[in-house]
């Protein structure tokens, strides 16, 4: 479970669901926009929780032909607090490859790119649309990805503006289905 604190003495939970974030213009996050969805509508609601300093990321996935982001595991720190939120289920694959990488103290995502479709992850024999490929970019000019894949299929590509991403919410089951950025105006 993913706590995040609301000042240096409290933890709180994190919103439960997407009600709590469709409030205009972002209320409770001055200065924070959100971008998307990208992505399907299957899945359970997930978010990182208050808007913070995105640390390290844990990328699960498949390449072509047949890409899928299984999971995309985020570390965010605050005030010396850290928090960590998964979104899809981590699988023991042989299939699958894992990635890791961490951002220095003065780096900070300022776009992702990637695509999304119907994948070949299947429940009653249909297609679930999701996530299926992903590329970060940050503010030293460093670019993590591609992840997964989708350029030759046709995917849907999508991609955010420039800015400061300081965290992520959408939807996610088995695998990613949706994601979601938060955005600062602050750089």
């Amino acid at each position: 479970m993913f706590y995040f604190p609301d000042d240096k003495s409290t933890l709180a939970k994190p919103p439960n669901d997407e009600s709590t974030l469709a409030k205009p213009p972002n209320e409770g996050f001055q200065g924070i926009k959100t971008e998307g969805p990208f992505g399907g509508q299957g899945g359970q609601f997930v978010a990182c929780g208050t808007p913070m300093s995105i640390r390290s990321f844990k990328i699960q996935h498949e390449s072509d032909p047949s890409p899928l982001i299984w999971t995309l595991k985020v570390e965010q720190e605050y005030n010396g607090y850290k928090a960590t939120t998964t979104f899809g289920e981590e699988k023991t694959l042989d299939h699958a490859h894992t990635e890791e990488f961490s951002l220095k103290p003065n780096e900070f995502l300022m776009q992702i790119e990637g695509y999304y479709g119907v994948t070949h992850f299947t429940i009653k024999g249909d297609g679930i649309p999701g996530l299926t490929g992903i590329t970060f970019r940050t503010n030293l000019q460093k670019v993590y990805g591609p992840y997964g894949g989708g350029k030759e299929l046709n995917f849907t590509h999508f991609q955010t503006s420039v800015g400061k991403i300081v965290g992520f919410f959408g939807k996610a089951g088995q695998i990613v289905d949706q994601l979601r950025v938060f955005m600062s105006d602050d750089l």
